[in-house]
Protein backbone atom coordinates (compact mmCIF):
# COMPACT_ATOMS: atom_id res chain seq x y z
CA UNK A 1 0.00 0.00 0.00
CA UNK A 2 1.35 3.14 -1.03
CA UNK A 3 0.71 6.17 1.73
CA UNK A 4 2.61 9.43 0.86
CA UNK A 5 1.96 13.35 1.61
CA UNK A 6 1.47 16.24 -0.89
CA UNK A 7 2.35 19.63 0.26
CA UNK A 8 0.83 22.55 -1.41
CA UNK A 9 1.46 26.20 -0.37
CA UNK A 10 3.76 24.51 2.50
CA UNK A 11 0.47 22.12 3.69
CA UNK A 12 0.34 18.27 4.07
CA UNK A 13 -2.65 16.80 1.76
CA UNK A 14 -1.77 13.71 0.86
CA UNK A 15 1.12 12.19 -1.74
CA UNK A 16 4.79 13.49 -1.44
CA UNK A 17 4.43 16.64 -3.65
CA UNK A 18 6.23 19.54 -2.64
CA UNK A 19 4.49 22.88 -3.93
CA UNK A 20 5.48 26.90 -3.40
CA UNK A 21 3.30 28.78 -5.63
CA UNK A 22 5.13 31.62 -4.10
CA UNK A 23 8.52 30.88 -5.70
CA UNK A 24 5.85 29.93 -8.72
CA UNK A 25 8.11 26.19 -8.65
CA UNK A 26 6.95 22.44 -7.73
CA UNK A 27 9.21 19.94 -6.40
CA UNK A 28 7.32 16.42 -6.26
CA UNK A 29 9.37 13.72 -5.18
CA UNK A 30 8.25 10.31 -5.16
CA UNK A 31 11.16 8.05 -3.14
CA UNK A 32 10.75 4.57 -2.53
CA UNK A 33 12.17 3.95 0.68
CA UNK A 34 9.94 3.39 4.06
CA UNK A 35 11.51 6.63 5.56
CA UNK A 36 9.93 8.83 3.36
CA UNK A 37 6.35 7.12 3.48
CA UNK A 38 3.70 8.37 6.16
CA UNK A 39 2.37 4.73 7.21
CA UNK A 40 2.75 1.01 6.67
CA UNK A 41 3.92 0.03 3.36
CA UNK A 42 7.38 -0.53 1.23
CA UNK A 43 8.17 0.36 -2.42
CA UNK A 44 11.20 -1.04 -4.58
CA UNK A 45 14.12 0.86 -4.47
CA UNK A 46 13.08 2.84 -7.54
CA UNK A 47 13.45 7.04 -6.99
CA UNK A 48 12.65 10.12 -8.72
CA UNK A 49 13.03 13.21 -8.63
CA UNK A 50 11.46 16.17 -10.73
CA UNK A 51 12.20 19.71 -10.51
CA UNK A 52 9.39 21.77 -12.73
CA UNK A 53 9.15 25.40 -12.68
CA UNK A 54 5.76 26.17 -12.35
CA UNK A 55 4.54 28.52 -15.07
CA UNK A 56 1.44 31.11 -16.03
CA UNK A 57 0.63 29.07 -18.86
CA UNK A 58 -0.84 25.49 -17.92
CA UNK A 59 0.25 24.17 -20.92
CA UNK A 60 3.40 24.24 -20.31
CA UNK A 61 3.03 22.97 -16.65
CA UNK A 62 1.26 20.18 -17.73
CA UNK A 63 3.95 19.19 -20.74
CA UNK A 64 6.49 18.78 -17.56
CA UNK A 65 4.31 16.93 -15.76
CA UNK A 66 4.09 14.43 -18.48
CA UNK A 67 7.72 14.88 -19.16
CA UNK A 68 8.44 14.09 -15.53
CA UNK A 69 6.32 10.96 -15.22
CA UNK A 70 7.70 9.24 -18.23
CA UNK A 71 9.94 7.97 -15.46
CA UNK A 72 7.98 6.82 -12.94
CA UNK A 73 6.05 3.25 -12.53
CA UNK A 74 2.55 3.46 -14.33
CA UNK A 75 0.62 2.76 -11.39
CA UNK A 76 2.26 5.82 -9.50
CA UNK A 77 1.69 7.88 -12.41
CA UNK A 78 -2.28 7.98 -12.32
CA UNK A 79 -1.73 8.52 -8.64
CA UNK A 80 0.29 11.53 -8.82
CA UNK A 81 -1.33 12.91 -11.87
CA UNK A 82 -4.52 13.43 -10.13
CA UNK A 83 -3.09 14.88 -6.91
CA UNK A 84 -0.73 17.20 -8.67
CA UNK A 85 -3.53 18.70 -11.11
CA UNK A 86 -5.81 19.00 -8.20
CA UNK A 87 -3.62 20.17 -5.36
CA UNK A 88 -0.75 21.90 -7.28
CA UNK A 89 -1.37 23.04 -10.99
CA UNK A 90 -4.85 24.91 -9.86
CA UNK A 91 -3.56 26.66 -6.76
CA UNK A 92 -4.61 30.64 -7.64
CA UNK A 93 -3.64 33.59 -6.02
CA UNK A 94 -0.62 32.79 -4.19
CA UNK A 95 -1.34 35.52 -1.45
CA UNK A 96 -4.70 33.12 0.09
CA UNK A 97 -1.53 30.72 0.58
CA UNK A 98 -0.65 33.36 3.38
CA UNK A 99 -3.54 32.62 5.50
CA UNK A 100 -3.25 29.68 7.55
CA UNK A 101 -5.10 27.85 10.05
CA UNK A 102 -3.09 28.85 13.63
CA UNK A 103 -4.95 27.47 16.44
CA UNK A 104 -7.70 26.00 17.38
CA UNK A 105 -9.69 24.70 20.65
CA UNK A 106 -12.45 21.76 20.60
CA UNK A 107 -13.32 21.58 23.93
CA UNK A 108 -13.77 25.65 25.34
CA UNK A 109 -14.56 25.64 29.23
CA UNK A 110 -13.18 29.15 29.76
CA UNK A 111 -11.01 30.10 27.31
CA UNK A 112 -13.13 32.60 25.33
CA UNK A 113 -16.57 33.68 25.25
CA UNK A 114 -18.55 34.51 22.45
CA UNK A 115 -20.84 37.40 22.25
CA UNK A 116 -23.84 35.27 23.93
CA UNK A 117 -21.64 34.63 26.79
CA UNK A 118 -21.33 30.69 25.58
CA UNK A 119 -18.14 28.78 25.68
CA UNK A 120 -18.07 27.69 22.13
CA UNK A 121 -15.20 26.06 20.21
CA UNK A 122 -12.54 28.13 17.97
CA UNK A 123 -10.30 28.11 15.19
CA UNK A 124 -7.77 31.23 14.36
CA UNK A 125 -6.62 32.04 10.97
CA UNK A 126 -3.07 33.93 11.01
CA UNK A 127 -2.41 36.30 8.16
CA UNK A 128 1.63 35.25 7.18
CA UNK A 129 2.05 37.26 4.83
CA UNK A 130 2.80 40.79 3.36
CA UNK A 131 -0.64 41.64 2.17
CA UNK A 132 -4.08 42.19 3.21
CA UNK A 133 -6.54 39.74 2.01
CA UNK A 134 -9.93 39.24 1.70
CA UNK A 135 -11.19 36.26 2.76
CA UNK A 136 -14.67 36.48 1.02
CA UNK A 137 -16.08 33.21 -0.70
CA UNK A 138 -12.81 30.79 1.72
CA UNK A 139 -14.50 28.39 2.84
CA UNK A 140 -13.87 26.01 5.97
CA UNK A 141 -14.98 22.60 6.67
CA UNK A 142 -14.84 19.62 9.26
CA UNK A 143 -16.21 17.50 6.24
CA UNK A 144 -13.53 15.88 3.20
CA UNK A 145 -16.87 15.76 1.34
CA UNK A 146 -18.56 18.81 1.84
CA UNK A 147 -15.37 21.50 1.78
CA UNK A 148 -17.71 24.29 0.72
CA UNK A 149 -19.58 23.69 4.55
CA UNK A 150 -19.27 26.66 5.71
CA UNK A 151 -18.22 30.47 3.81
CA UNK A 152 -17.03 33.39 4.97
CA UNK A 153 -18.25 36.24 4.48
CA UNK A 154 -16.09 40.22 3.05
CA UNK A 155 -14.06 40.35 6.06
CA UNK A 156 -10.26 41.28 5.59
CA UNK A 157 -7.11 40.14 7.40
CA UNK A 158 -3.91 42.22 7.34
CA UNK A 159 -0.44 40.99 7.53
CA UNK A 160 0.35 39.61 11.08
CA UNK A 161 -3.17 39.92 12.08
CA UNK A 162 -5.79 37.39 13.47
CA UNK A 163 -9.38 35.98 13.01
CA UNK A 164 -10.98 34.17 15.24
CA UNK A 165 -13.97 32.39 13.95
CA UNK A 166 -15.93 30.18 16.76
CA UNK A 167 -16.91 26.62 15.38
CA UNK A 168 -20.52 26.31 17.28
CA UNK A 169 -23.29 25.10 15.08
CA UNK A 170 -24.45 29.07 14.90
CA UNK A 171 -24.20 29.75 11.50
CA UNK A 172 -23.39 33.74 12.16
CA UNK A 173 -21.42 35.89 9.19
CA UNK A 174 -22.40 39.18 10.10
CA UNK A 175 -20.22 40.56 13.17
CA UNK A 176 -19.26 37.76 15.27
CA UNK A 177 -18.45 34.75 12.75
CA UNK A 178 -19.60 31.35 13.89
CA UNK A 179 -19.75 28.26 11.68
CA UNK A 180 -22.42 25.69 11.16
CA UNK A 181 -20.23 23.39 12.95
CA UNK A 182 -18.35 22.37 16.25
CA UNK A 183 -15.36 20.20 16.40
CA UNK A 184 -15.14 17.02 17.75
CA UNK A 185 -12.84 16.80 20.93
CA UNK A 186 -12.05 13.30 19.60
CA UNK A 187 -10.41 14.86 17.07
CA UNK A 188 -11.15 16.03 13.24
CA UNK A 189 -9.22 17.48 10.15
CA UNK A 190 -10.30 21.22 9.64
CA UNK A 191 -9.44 22.07 5.76
CA UNK A 192 -9.57 25.76 4.99
CA UNK A 193 -9.90 26.37 1.41
CA UNK A 194 -9.57 29.64 -1.13
CA UNK A 195 -12.16 31.37 -2.77
CA UNK A 196 -12.03 29.19 -5.96
CA UNK A 197 -12.38 25.96 -3.56
CA UNK A 198 -8.57 25.09 -3.57
CA UNK A 199 -7.37 23.61 -0.32
CA UNK A 200 -4.89 25.65 0.72
CA UNK A 201 -4.66 24.59 4.51
CA UNK A 202 -5.55 22.39 7.22
CA UNK A 203 -5.26 21.57 10.46
CA UNK A 204 -4.96 17.52 11.26
CA UNK A 205 -7.43 15.35 13.60
CA UNK A 206 -5.99 15.57 17.47
CA UNK A 207 -7.43 14.59 20.37
CA UNK A 208 -7.65 17.52 22.96
CA UNK A 209 -8.16 18.07 26.77
CA UNK A 210 -10.89 21.04 27.80
CA UNK A 211 -9.27 24.21 27.64
CA UNK A 212 -6.10 23.18 25.93
CA UNK A 213 -5.47 24.24 22.35
CA UNK A 214 -3.40 23.23 19.35
CA UNK A 215 -1.15 25.51 17.42
CA UNK A 216 1.65 26.60 15.08
CA UNK A 217 5.00 27.69 16.60
CA UNK A 218 5.82 29.95 15.38
CA UNK A 219 2.57 31.54 14.25
CA UNK A 220 2.30 30.57 10.40
CA UNK A 221 4.91 27.73 11.26
CA UNK A 222 5.10 23.99 10.05
CA UNK A 223 4.77 23.18 13.68
CA UNK A 224 2.31 22.01 15.68
CA UNK A 225 1.83 21.86 19.64
CA UNK A 226 -0.21 21.34 22.45
CA UNK A 227 -0.84 24.35 24.81
CA UNK A 228 -2.16 24.24 28.32
CA UNK A 229 -4.23 27.60 27.82
CA UNK A 230 -5.44 29.06 24.14
CA UNK A 231 -4.12 32.44 22.96
CA UNK A 232 -7.12 33.01 20.98
CA UNK A 233 -6.44 36.53 18.68
CA UNK A 234 -3.03 36.93 20.32
CA UNK A 235 0.64 35.14 18.99
CA UNK A 236 1.08 31.38 20.17
CA UNK A 237 4.33 32.58 21.43
CA UNK A 238 2.24 33.90 24.61
CA UNK A 239 0.91 30.35 24.95
CA UNK A 240 2.37 27.49 27.88
CA UNK A 241 3.34 24.26 25.93
CA UNK A 242 1.84 21.34 27.14
CA UNK A 243 4.13 18.69 28.45
CA UNK A 244 2.54 15.36 29.18
CA UNK A 245 2.27 14.56 32.66
CA UNK A 246 5.15 11.88 34.12
CA UNK A 247 4.58 12.71 38.28
CA UNK A 248 2.49 10.34 40.11
CA UNK A 249 0.39 11.21 43.29
CA UNK A 250 -0.18 8.42 45.78
CA UNK A 251 -2.45 9.03 49.08
CA UNK A 252 -2.36 7.42 52.37
CA UNK A 253 -6.15 7.40 52.56
CA UNK A 254 -8.92 6.40 49.65
CA UNK A 255 -12.17 8.48 49.08
CA UNK A 256 -14.49 6.78 51.06
CA UNK A 257 -16.52 6.99 54.59
CA UNK A 258 -14.69 7.13 57.97
CA UNK A 259 -15.98 6.89 61.35
CA UNK A 260 -12.63 8.44 63.09
CA UNK A 261 -10.66 11.53 61.93
CA UNK A 262 -7.24 10.76 60.56
CA UNK A 263 -4.11 12.45 58.82
CA UNK A 264 -3.77 12.17 55.43
CA UNK A 265 -0.58 12.51 53.43
CA UNK A 266 0.43 12.47 49.85
CA UNK A 267 3.32 10.85 48.41
CA UNK A 268 4.85 11.79 44.41
CA UNK A 269 6.94 9.63 42.54
CA UNK A 270 8.88 12.68 41.55
CA UNK A 271 11.03 14.10 44.56
CA UNK A 272 11.68 17.54 42.52
CA UNK A 273 8.03 18.68 42.02
CA UNK A 274 6.08 20.34 44.54
CA UNK A 275 2.38 19.25 45.38
CA UNK A 276 -0.51 21.75 45.42
CA UNK A 277 -3.86 21.29 46.53
CA UNK A 278 -7.49 22.71 47.18
CA UNK A 279 -10.13 21.99 49.21
CA UNK A 280 -12.97 24.26 47.45
CA UNK A 281 -13.24 21.54 43.82
CA UNK A 282 -10.96 23.77 41.98
CA UNK A 283 -8.19 23.02 39.88
CA UNK A 284 -4.73 23.32 41.75
CA UNK A 285 -2.38 25.49 40.18
CA UNK A 286 1.30 27.39 41.87
CA UNK A 287 -1.28 29.74 43.73
CA UNK A 288 -3.06 27.05 45.43
CA UNK A 289 -2.37 25.68 48.94
CA UNK A 290 1.60 24.13 49.28
CA UNK A 291 1.39 20.54 50.43
CA UNK A 292 4.03 20.50 53.01
CA UNK A 293 2.64 18.31 56.29
CA UNK A 294 -0.24 15.87 56.50
CA UNK A 295 -3.53 17.37 55.85
CA UNK A 296 -6.07 16.45 58.62
CA UNK A 297 -9.54 14.68 57.45
CA UNK A 298 -12.39 14.92 60.18
CA UNK A 299 -15.69 15.89 60.24
CA UNK A 300 -16.30 18.92 59.77
CA UNK A 301 -19.99 19.63 60.84
CA UNK A 302 -19.27 22.29 63.01
CA UNK A 303 -17.24 24.77 60.51
CA UNK A 304 -19.69 27.38 59.39
CA UNK A 305 -22.31 26.92 56.63
CA UNK A 306 -20.67 28.39 53.97
CA UNK A 307 -22.52 27.08 50.67
CA UNK A 308 -25.68 26.07 52.04
CA UNK A 309 -26.42 29.52 53.24
CA UNK A 310 -26.20 30.62 49.90
CA UNK A 311 -29.95 31.66 48.66
CA UNK A 312 -30.69 29.75 45.76
CA UNK A 313 -34.11 30.64 44.66
CA UNK A 314 -35.23 34.02 43.41
CA UNK A 315 -36.66 36.61 46.10
CA UNK A 316 -39.50 37.60 43.42
CA UNK A 317 -40.61 34.06 42.37
CA UNK A 318 -44.46 34.14 43.29
CA UNK A 319 -44.76 30.44 43.40
CA UNK A 320 -44.55 29.10 46.98
CA UNK A 321 -41.39 27.25 46.77
CA UNK A 322 -38.46 29.33 48.20
CA UNK A 323 -35.35 28.72 49.99
CA UNK A 324 -35.05 28.25 53.66
CA UNK A 325 -32.15 28.46 55.23
CA UNK A 326 -30.36 25.71 56.82
CA UNK A 327 -31.50 24.82 60.50
CA UNK A 328 -28.05 24.02 62.67
CA UNK A 329 -25.20 22.81 61.19
CA UNK A 330 -25.04 20.86 57.84
CA UNK A 331 -22.44 17.78 57.37
CA UNK A 332 -19.90 18.49 55.43
CA UNK A 333 -17.54 16.10 53.54
CA UNK A 334 -13.55 16.98 52.73
CA UNK A 335 -13.05 16.74 48.70
CA UNK A 336 -9.09 17.43 47.71
CA UNK A 337 -8.09 17.86 44.23
CA UNK A 338 -3.86 18.28 44.01
CA UNK A 339 -1.51 18.03 41.61
CA UNK A 340 2.30 18.22 41.55
CA UNK A 341 4.78 21.15 39.56
CA UNK A 342 8.11 21.73 38.52
CA UNK A 343 8.78 25.04 37.61
CA UNK A 344 5.52 26.67 36.96
CA UNK A 345 4.27 23.43 34.68
CA UNK A 346 2.39 20.38 35.89
CA UNK A 347 4.04 17.55 36.20
CA UNK A 348 1.04 15.06 37.08
CA UNK A 349 -2.42 14.59 36.11
CA UNK A 350 -5.20 16.37 39.15
CA UNK A 351 -5.83 13.86 41.36
CA UNK A 352 -9.66 14.15 43.45
CA UNK A 353 -10.31 12.50 46.56
CA UNK A 354 -13.62 12.61 49.10
CA UNK A 355 -13.90 11.61 52.76
CA UNK A 356 -16.70 11.55 54.59
CA UNK A 357 -15.73 11.40 58.43
CA UNK A 358 -18.65 10.82 61.23
CA UNK A 359 -18.37 8.06 64.38
CA UNK A 360 -21.68 6.99 63.26
CA UNK A 361 -21.27 7.05 59.05
CA UNK A 362 -22.25 3.17 58.99
CA UNK A 363 -25.98 4.36 59.49
CA UNK A 364 -26.10 8.05 58.29
CA UNK A 365 -27.10 7.41 55.07
CA UNK A 366 -29.08 4.18 55.26
CA UNK A 367 -26.91 1.81 53.48
CA UNK A 368 -27.03 4.16 50.19
CA UNK A 369 -24.76 3.90 48.01
CA UNK A 370 -22.96 7.31 47.46
CA UNK A 371 -21.97 8.98 44.26
CA UNK A 372 -19.41 12.23 44.53
CA UNK A 373 -19.57 15.18 41.98
CA UNK A 374 -16.47 17.43 42.40
CA UNK A 375 -16.68 20.90 40.97
CA UNK A 376 -15.34 23.98 41.58
CA UNK A 377 -18.09 26.05 44.18
CA UNK A 378 -18.03 28.83 42.15
CA UNK A 379 -19.88 26.87 39.22
CA UNK A 380 -22.94 26.24 41.49
CA UNK A 381 -22.52 29.50 43.99
CA UNK A 382 -20.83 32.24 42.10
CA UNK A 383 -22.69 35.34 41.51
CA UNK A 384 -21.81 35.95 37.96
CA UNK A 385 -22.24 32.34 36.64
CA UNK A 386 -23.29 30.10 39.37
CA UNK A 387 -25.95 27.33 38.09
CA UNK A 388 -27.74 27.26 41.51
CA UNK A 389 -28.57 31.07 42.67
CA UNK A 390 -30.19 33.96 40.80
CA UNK A 391 -27.21 36.01 40.66
CA UNK A 392 -26.52 38.16 38.33
CA UNK A 393 -29.20 36.90 36.22
CA UNK A 394 -31.82 37.68 38.44
CA UNK A 395 -31.16 40.82 39.30
CA UNK A 396 -30.67 42.56 35.78
CA UNK A 397 -33.56 40.05 34.54
CA UNK A 398 -30.91 38.55 31.92
CA UNK A 399 -34.33 36.00 31.08
CA UNK A 400 -36.94 37.78 31.57
CA UNK A 401 -39.85 37.89 34.71
CA UNK A 402 -41.23 34.71 34.95
CA UNK A 403 -43.52 33.11 37.64
CA UNK A 404 -41.37 30.95 38.96
CA UNK A 405 -38.57 33.48 39.25
CA UNK A 406 -35.22 34.25 37.26
CA UNK A 407 -31.84 33.81 37.78
CA UNK A 408 -28.43 32.35 36.31
CA UNK A 409 -30.20 28.33 36.16
CA UNK A 410 -31.58 29.45 32.78
CA UNK A 411 -28.11 30.00 31.64
CA UNK A 412 -26.24 27.71 29.22
CA UNK A 413 -23.80 25.27 30.94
Amino acid sequence: MLQTEIFCSGTIVSARVIASPATSSCIFRIKQRQASIIGEGKLSEYSAYCHLQLRRDKTQVILNVIFALLFMPFLIKIFVVALIFFRCLFTTDSKAQDIKLNEMMSSNAWSLADEDGDYEDWIELYNAGSNTVDLEGFRITDDPTSMSKWVFPSVTLSPGDFLIVFASGKDRTEGELHTNFSINIQGETIILSNATGQPIDYIPPVEMLTDHSYGRLPDGGDDWITFINGTPGFSNADGTPYVAPWDTLSFSANSGLYNEPFNLTINHSDPETKIFYTLNGSNPDTSAILYESFIPIQNRTQEPNHLSSIQTTASNASHPYHWIAPDGQVFKGTVIKAQSFLNGASASPIYTQTYLVDEDIANRFNGLPIVSIVTDSLNLFDYDYGIYTPGRAADEETYGTFWWGHGNFFGKG
